[in-house]
């Protein structure tokens, strides 16, 4: 804390999703189990400043979260059926603004912006074939989706 108004803060995270049950055992005509899927876990660090005044707050975060392990569904080229893997990895980082004002005690307003980059590391060659196969396009212009029909 630099005075009555200004702090500065940095904070570490480390997290974990484990598998959701029907990436484990789900068995169709499409996609096999894989009971051996690895939970997703992340590392994040934040850095950031917040402003308080008697009626307006502000601030303002760098992010940096890493996903190793993140599940995709996987469909080797020759097999009939897909299957669930953790075989991504995942960068998101960015900067976050937020503000906030306060007309009395019981009415106020916050506004947040967050312009985020995030990235696939390592992403399976058979996965974009599968997306291909399912119809799967990039949809043109930021932010970058994908549409599966």
């Amino acid at each position: 804390r630099f005075d009555e108004n200004n702090s500065a803060f940095i904070s570490y995270g480390h997290s974990f999703n484990p598998p959701i049950l029907y990436q484990v055992y789900r068995n169709s005509a499409r996609i096999s189990p894989n009971p051996d899927l690895k939970p997703e876990t992340t590392n994040t660090w934040e850095v950031g400043y917040k402003h308080h005044d008697q009626n307006l707050t502000w601030d303002v975060t760098l992010f940096h979260a890493k996903t190793q392990d993140l599940v995709s569904l996987m469909a080797p080229e020759g097999k009939p059926r897909a299957y669930y893997n953790s075989s991504s990895d995942l960068v998101r980082r960015g900067i976050e603004f937020g503000t906030q004002y306060r007309f009395n005690q019981n009415w106020s307003a916050y506004a947040n912006y967050a312009l985020t980059d995030a990235k696939v590391l390592r992403y399976p060659a058979s996965s974009r074939s599968f997306r291909r196969a399912m119809g799967c396009q990039t949809l043109a212009g930021p932010p970058r989706q994908h549409l599966c029909q």
